[in-house]
């Protein structure tokens, strides 16, 4: 069927769409909807190429807030899991281009490109950024998104379900979408700013967030976070029922993170932390607790990969505390390389002030890694007794503790267990399989089912 801007179709979208800018201005006064609005009716009612007919019902369409190579590797997994169990995956994402480096990115042909790889299709378009202007760059984000999905579903037709990874930006945008096709949405939020009772968490939250936050999650179809502890904070902003959210966890590719880990070797006891070096990952709280625990025990090292705006005020204070020798920064990682760590250390620790999940908590266990993890929130949902040790974050002196009894406890871990605890946790099989049957609820059964799934001798986790 033609595409004409006579068809009931190009109405029906263009009223959806000024109708929801109109509610969007008068409850939160987004004023920059309505140009959105007038864009897109502009550009729908103009153009008369060929619709494409729907897709399989059984595909998704995710839209990420951030994606590869600026970070996002876990979205790109996660697509790739789902197409492993039997779906057809597309990903639409937004590559950030600061205006700093690159003055002309502004003007710069919107051009699109794409990729096909792991039976996923990818397609990525430009976005410029404004250092320092985070309010009109979420609005140029929001609007470059949806025009993106518009044109992705117009170029390649409907697919069944849209996966929203996070509220800030991407459920926004598929809010919008969902307006204009009628197409449901699943909106998974992972970010660490919404885990409850943290003020260092709260405290990324700006007041012009809220309303668009209350879209992204009031019109989804179904609400998922990675763990329980964003549950009760989504719940207070959004309205919605803190019952009616699920958790399903992140996964990690548990065939890649394996092998046989040096923890029953002999020689100096080796530490793992990995994360982005900022403030809220607590950094500076581990490299005191190797400076307390280097006074009783001095056969240890830590290595610290990762890099970020922390790093030369840490390793200033590596220095200051004559660290020097127990102390190593890797620099950013690739994943081969994390894995190699994982694999040549006897322990990890993630030291962080808050985490919606931890996936380097995960990754550790695959590799048959015991871990130690701070009572920071998605922490707690992962890590048990068999699999290691928790401590209140921001706390360097039971840090210290728990770091000299995983050098004194280690033989008590079984690798094995602690391996079989991840794969039937966090393998992509598992998780995809709770995503597959997720989309098939929302959708009334349209799509496909999981295929070949790992059996779960834990059972589901406790989330």
């Amino acid at each position: 069927m033609g595409f004409e801007p006579t068809t009931p179709r190009t109405t029906i979208w263009c009223s959806n769409l000024l109708s929801y800018s109109h509610r969007l201005i008068s409850s939160a006064n987004i004023h920059y909807f309505y140009d959105i609005c007038q864009r897109t009716q502009t550009k729908l009612l103009s153009n008369t190429r060929p619709m494409q007919s729907p897709r399989n019902s059984r595909s998704v369409l995710v839209i990420p807030s951030w994606y590869p190579p600026r970070g996002g590797e876990f979205f790109r997994d996660h697509a790739r899991a789902l197409t492993a169990a039997g779906m057809e995956v597309s990903v639409v994402s937004l590559d950030l281009i600061s205006l700093k480096r690159n003055p002309d990115a502004l003007w710069r042909r919107k051009n699109i490109s794409s990729g096909f790889e792991h039976g996923v299709r990818e397609y990525s378009s430009p976005c410029p950024i404004i250092p320092f202007l985070d309010r009109p760059n979420a609005r140029l984000w929001i609007r470059r998104m949806i025009s993106l999905g518009m044109e992705h579903i117009e170029e390649h037709g409907r697919p069944g379900i849209i996966q929203a990874h996070s509220s800030i930006w991407a459920g926004v945008a598929a809010a919008a979408i969902k307006k204009l096709t009628g197409i449901p949405y699943v909106v998974t939020e992972h970010r660490g700013r919404f885990v409850n009772n943290n003020p260092r968490a709260g405290a990324l939250f700006r007041d012009w967030h809220y309303p668009l936050i209350r879209k992204a999650f009031g019109h989804a179809d179904k609400i998922v976070t990675v763990s329980n502890a964003l549950n009760e904070k989504i719940a207070n902003i959004s309205t919605v029922q803190e019952a009616d959210i699920i958790a399903i966890p992140n996964l990690t590719d548990t065939s890649f993170f394996q092998g046989n880990p040096v923890t029953d070797s002999p020689g100096t006891f080796t530490f793992f932390s990995l994360a982005h070096l900022v403030p809220e990952k607590g950094m500076d709280t581990l490299i005191e607790a190797a400076t307390i625990l280097k006074d009783y025990k001095t056969d240890f090292r830590l290595i610290i990969g990762g890099d970020g705006s922390e790093r030369a005020s840490l390793e200033q204070a590596v220095r200051d505390a004559s660290l020097d020798r127990i102390v190593r920064f890797t620099g950013k990682l690739s994943k081969d390389e994390v894995r190699d760590w994982l694999l040549h250390a006897h322990a990890f620790v993630l030291p962080s002030h808050f985490e919606a999940f931890g996936v380097v908590l995960i990754e550790a266990m695959a590799c048959g890694l015991p871990v130690i993890g701070t009572r920071s929130g998605g922490p707690e949902y992962i890590v048990s007794d068999e699999t290691g040790i928790l401590v209140d974050r921001s706390d360097a002196s039971a840090l210290a503790k728990a770091m000299e009894k995983m050098i004194d406890g280690v033989v008590d871990y079984s690798q094995t267990q602690i391996r079989q605890y991840a794969t039937t946790r966090f393998s992509p099989e598992v998780v995809a399989g709770q995503y597959a049957a997720l989309y098939e609820q929302v959708t009334g059964g349209n799509t496909i089912k999981p295929q070949n799934l790992a059996d779960t001798k834990y059972g589901p986790a406790s989330y």
